[in-house]
């Protein structure tokens, strides 16, 4: 079980990683390392369920496989609703997330991320003010034009359960 979840780990840092790089340099989010890490993560899962001592299916089957993909579902749903607020490559890079760590710690990375992203932008946007360079349109701040890239965020959230053990 140890090592199932260190295999995870890695794919979540790495999928994390190849996120946060693009959704700073290009701005997109691309979605084949995504559906290909879901996949993973839906036949690692499938195998964990397989394995499993009797009378865990249930467990497993509900917090590895059906929440994950509950939840994946409806965050993918807001995200087309509320384009404005949140781009849709990254509701289906947690609910990649999700599918690959788990939906309690998807979400508690998705809460640390959030806290993280919001400090970042009140920051940004009292820094840009003072200097009188800040754009607002359709109220929300706006970075160089564009959203926050969020991905980053979503990175440092999973690196800091995985430094504080929740992981």
């Amino acid at each position: 079980m140890q090592q199932m979840r260190q295999i995870r780990e890695v794919i979540a840092l790495a999928v994390l990683a190849i996120s946060a790089y693009t959704d700073l340099k290009e701005r997109n989010i691309y979605t084949m390392p995504l559906i290909v890490s879901a996949s993973g993560a839906a036949l690692m899962s499938v195998i964990t369920l397989i394995c499993a001592p009797a009378g865990e299916e249930c467990d497993i089957l509900l917090s590895e496989l059906a929440g994950p993909a509950l939840a994946g579902v409806l965050l993918i749903a807001a995200a087309k609703r509320f384009a404005d607020h949140i781009g849709e490559g990254d509701a289906y890079l947690l609910a990649t997330l999700c599918m690959i760590i788990g939906m309690k710690d998807g979400f508690l990375t998705m809460m640390i991320s959030s806290a993280a992203a919001a400090l970042y932008v009140m920051v940004y946007a009292s820094i840009g003010a003072a200097a009188g360079k800040i754009r607002i349109g359709n109220k929300r701040i706006r970075y160089k034009g564009r959203g926050i890239p969020f991905a980053p965020f979503m990175m440092g959230g999973f690196i800091a359960i995985m430094i504080y053990g929740k992981y």
